[in-house]
């Protein structure tokens, strides 16, 4: 770096947009010297048509903190003897348990509670707790008897992928700044198993593209809040909520879903939740579906009024083992373009009405287990089924479409191509089955 007037050349600068932006600077320049210079001289600034806001400390930075819990000092009593590559099954025995467990020593053994790509760690501080000296770690150990970690992330950083995947130990999240919206991919960032709770009063998600599995796998976490989030620039969504047990509401009423292409398993095995709001969800360019809300076992009511399926081509297991939702209105449905239906109402056990008035089916080619096992259900409507392009080549076919469907009375197949051969247990365990209609 070279001082000479206005006609600084300034190393580690890079120009985004017309405006320049710090790039990432090798740990050897003092980045400190170099962002007061360009602070304080406005012909700098003029010249290199430089955004200052982008270097003051609450638009540049993401700072967030973190508590952290270690582990009890008890494992799982092997039954075998370990290798070097197994891993403990570490937890608090129960009483009744105790001889199958031993107590483990883990003095200073590493427990991550961050993961940075190698690309961004030199942009990364940690400080624990009240101490205001920088510590260069990663992890923690239980000789660090840290509770609270607050971690700051300098500009450079653009993507948070996998920031807390399987971090274990981590319990909550409290976002402190955020207010820079370069950051585009967050895919997989909150997979922990143990996390409790997170703090999004700060956060920007404005130019995101990538929600790809953001909160899946977090078994533990009982409440989200999600209001501020802008989604109008999300393209992938899928498994985004999977695996949420805990979870019992979720308002996604602000959510901007325009952009969307995938949806698939995006709320798959969420099995406590009750509520869920989707009022607002433009599904126009949604392509998949598939098992978007297999799994959600408690889950009673659910209003599907907004989507537009239009282009949906994979619908398989979308309700698949919803086995408390009672009735379930599909009339607005579009599913020209849908080719897999394989399993779609498969185990809804307390599904009694099902509204497939306007459903068009004419490209699909594959039912099958459709409706297998929705074992409260009376009466079926399929007047709009057309069958035509059903084949009988491997997977493409009907077999066990309405099998075990053990309440089923009344079923109306007028569209039905009755030529069709590989319909194997179509209506298998229908015992209740008196009349069906083709014509």
């Amino acid at each position: 770096m070279a001082e000479t007037g206005t006609n600084l050349k300034v190393r580690g600068l890079n120009k985004v947009k017309n405006k320049y932006i710090l790039k990432r600077i090798s740990s050897n320049i003092d980045r400190t010297k170099l962002l007061n210079i360009i602070r304080y001289n406005k012909s700098i600034q003029n010249k290199l048509n430089i955004d200052i806001n982008l270097y003051k400390n609450e638009y540049s930075q993401i700072v967030f903190e973190i508590e952290v819990a270690y582990p009890k000092k008890y494992a799982k009593k092997p039954k075998r003897k370990m290798s070097e590559d197994d891993d403990y099954d570490i937890r608090l025995p129960n009483e009744e348990e105790e001889e199958e467990y031993e107590e483990v020593n883990l003095e200073g053994v590493e427990f991550d509670f961050i993961k940075i790509n190698s690309k961004f760690k030199s942009f990364v501080r940690f400080y624990f707790g009240e101490d205001k000296s920088e510590k260069k770690v990663t992890y923690v150990t239980t000789d660090n008897y840290a509770s609270k970690i607050k971690v700051v992330m300098d500009y450079q950083v653009d993507a948070l992928t996998d920031l807390f995947y399987n971090c274990s130990n981590v319990r909550t999240v409290n976002f402190i700044k955020f207010r820079r919206n370069n950051v585009k991919n967050m895919s997989y960032m909150f997979r922990c198993w143990e996390l409790r709770k997170i703090n999004f009063y700060k956060f920007n998600t404005e130019n995101v593209t990538n929600m790809e599995h953001m909160f899946g796998g977090c078994g533990q976490l009982s409440e989200l809040n999600l209001s501020l989030f802008n989604t109008k620039n999300v393209r992938y969504m899928g498994k985004m909520f999977s695996l949420c047990k805990r979870i019992k509401k979720l308002d996604l009423s602000n959510f901007n879903t325009s952009n969307v292409v995938e949806m698939n398993y995006m709320f798959n095995d969420c099995s406590n939740l009750i509520e869920l709001e989707l009022s607002n969800f433009n599904t126009t360019n949604v392509m998949d579906m598939s098992y978007m809300f297999s799994k959600c076992s408690s889950l009673k009511k659910l209003n599907l009024s907004s989507f537009n399926t239009i282009n949906v081509n994979n619908m398989s297991n979308m309700f698949s083992e919803c086995t408390s939702l009672i009735e379930l209105n599909l009339c607005n449905f579009n599913t020209t373009n849908v080719s897999n239906m394989s399993n779609m109402f498969s185990r809804c056990t307390s599904l009694q009405k099902l509204n497939l008035t306007n459903i068009n089916i004419c490209n699909a080619t594959n039912m099958t287990n459709m409706f297998s096992k929705c074992t409260s259900l009376i009466e079926l409507n399929l007047i709009n089924f057309c069958t035509n392009n059903i084949d009988n080549k491997i997977g493409t076919n009907m077999s066990n479409m309405f099998s075990g469907c053990t309440s089923l009375q009344k079923l109306k197949l007028s569209n039905f191509n009755t030529n069709i051969t590989n319909v194997s247990k179509m209506f298998s365990g229908c015992k209740s089955l008196k009349k069906f209609r083709t014509y």
